[in-house]
């Protein structure tokens, strides 16, 4: 947690932001359609990150400016539940 703070701090001296991606990595998505293709999940899991880095929808949305002030890149994956695939 420090050394996050501290690269918080450092945000903003430069264009270089201190990291260069963040993946956020879902298991066990029980949402999944029966029949959708991995494009569709992909889809699927990016919209639900912007849901959650969109100021007007999320409360989560300061985390979120703070972890884009700190990545060049965040994206993230999904896996369907395994009983569910």
């Amino acid at each position: 947690a420090l050394r996050t703070q501290r690269s918080a701090a450092t945000v903003g001296t430069g264009d270089r932001r201190p990291f260069q991606t963040l993946e956020f990595l879902v298991r066990d998505w029980a949402h999944f359609a029966p029949g959708s293709s991995s494009d569709d999940g992909r889809a699927m899991m990016t919209q639900h990150l912007q849901q959650y880095m969109d100021p007007a929808v999320s409360e989560a949305a300061g985390s979120m400016e703070a972890l884009s002030r700190m990545f060049d890149d965040i994206d993230v994956w999904g896996l369907p539940h395994p009983s569910l695939a």
